[in-house]
């Protein structure tokens, strides 16, 4: 079971992208709030965290070398992480569209969870 964390200061986006991930049997929501510090306790072992548009400040997080990291961005942003996200020590990361669809954003998480890059095209 692939353990998620879900990040973004809208409810909104929160629910949907929870729902959408429920949708695949292997995969488990194990948080969602606003940002990283309101989750509690410590960061599963091993999980994927999934960022919404302002919901991680990438300049100064520091994760796990264990975590994976999958940021979604709009039209306007796409990319705009890249080179940060390079720079961290993480197992695995990625950026989709808020875009994606459901198997998408399914796909990118197990791909993550697998130490494999994500894009979108």
């Amino acid at each position: 079971m692939i353990q998620v964390l879900v990040l973004s200061p809208s409810p909104a986006l929160r629910a949907g992208l929870s729902a959408l991930l429920t949708g695949d049997p292997g995969l488990v929501v194990a948080g969602a709030a606003a940002s990283l510090e309101d989750l509690p306790g410590p960061l599963p072992e091993d999980c994927v965290m999934i960022a919404g548009p302002g919901g991680v400040d990438l300049s100064d997080l520091d994760l796990p070398e264990s975590a994976a990291l999958l940021l979604l961005e709009g039209e306007t942003a796409a990319g705009a992480g890249a080179s940060l996200l390079n720079e961290m020590n993480l197992r695995a990361w990625g950026i989709l569209s808020l875009d994606a669809t459901a198997e998408t954003l399914q796909a990118a998480v197990r791909a993550l969870a697998e130490g494999l890059g994500v894009a979108s095209p």
